[in-house]
């Protein structure tokens, strides 16, 4: 069998980790699945095995270990993780490894790579829009669903915001480019990834063509090309992907989280715009009706004298 270079995820700091047991960590990331499916509005049709192995933690190597193998019934994933694990690092590295299952449903024997400003975007997307708790710790994991009332949503790209309210917002192209990231820039750029996920998913029909851009990720070398293809009834070239992408990020810094109108309650306002009322004649010696009509049909039908 084949096998895709393993990945190798650090975690930072000791403090602030959280302990794992197999059972817990086997519900959270099916809850982590359902949550993915949800954003992606896709069907639950899962074909690679992912086996997950837990070690007791150790100073010498606290790495999270992930490898993708290709089987004769095709991939299959193995994530060597310590029992103990910072929660945003292995939320990450599970939604890496389902994103990753999706795309190679298609694949042959070359795993797919996926864009980075995906897997940095979806990540804090789904732990910013989840209705319940992804992650679970053994203590809590059983216990008894509680009842919590909120009278306002919080923010859920509250962090984005701030972060670019400090600078001007990375290009399409610039996302493109992870590479080209210093390490100390490299939560401006999840940011940026994390509110360009979540826009696209808004977009008329985005989910589906989220969904429709990982099934044609085998197709191309160049990720970019699959992404056009799925979001061609938004963007044609990439040039139309960096100038919606520069009037979102404008609109979305002139604005709070609870000033974003529905399409329908935002275009209202442009279509009145374009409607005027005066005194119609129905025919030349007719008597003035008030009446409403559209700039448009002005120009085509009435004489410009």
């Amino acid at each position: 069998p084949g096998a895709a270079p393993p990945t190798y995820v650090d975690p930072k700091l000791v403090e602030g980790k959280i302990r794992l047991e197999p059972a817990v960590l086997a519900v959270s990331c099916e809850r982590i699945k359902e949550e993915l499916l949800r954003a992606l509005n896709a069907p639950d049709r899962w074909r690679g095995q992912i086996t997950l192995v837990l070690r007791p933690f150790a100073a010498q190597d606290t790495r999270i270990t992930v490898a993708s193998v290709l089987h004769p019934d095709g991939w299959r994933y193995r994530l060597d993780l310590p029992d103990r694990v910072e929660a945003e690092q292995l939320f990450h590295v599970v939604v890496t490894v389902l994103l990753r299952e999706m795309a190679n449903q298609h694949s042959g024997d070359q795993s797919v790579e996926l864009p980075a400003w995906l897997v940095e975007g979806i990540a804090p997307h789904l732990r910013a829009t989840a209705q319940t708790p992804l992650l679970l710790e053994s203590e809590t994991a059983w216990a008894q669903p509680r009842l919590a009332r909120s009278y306002r949503m919080p923010d859920p790209l509250r962090v984005v915001r701030e972060r670019l309210r400090s600078g001007p917002a990375l290009s399409f192209a610039e996302l493109s480019q992870p590479n080209d990231i210093p390490p100390a820039r490299w939560g401006f750029y999840q940011s940026c990834a994390h509110l360009f996920v979540s826009e696209l998913l808004s977009l008329p029909n985005g989910r589906d063509a989220m969904q429709e851009m990982l099934r044609l990720l085998p197709q191309h070398l160049n990720w970019q090309f699959a992404f056009l293809r799925a979001y061609q009834s938004h963007f044609h070239a990439a040039l139309d992907v960096e100038k919606w992408w520069s009037v979102t990020v404008v609109s979305f810094l002139s604005r709070d989280q609870h000033a974003k109108w529905p399409m329908a309650a935002g275009l209202q306002p442009l279509d009145d715009i374009v409607v005027s009322s005066g005194q119609i004649r129905a025919a030349t010696n007719a008597l003035p009706q008030r009446s409403e009509v559209r700039l448009q049909a002005l120009i085509e039908q009435v004489d410009y004298p």
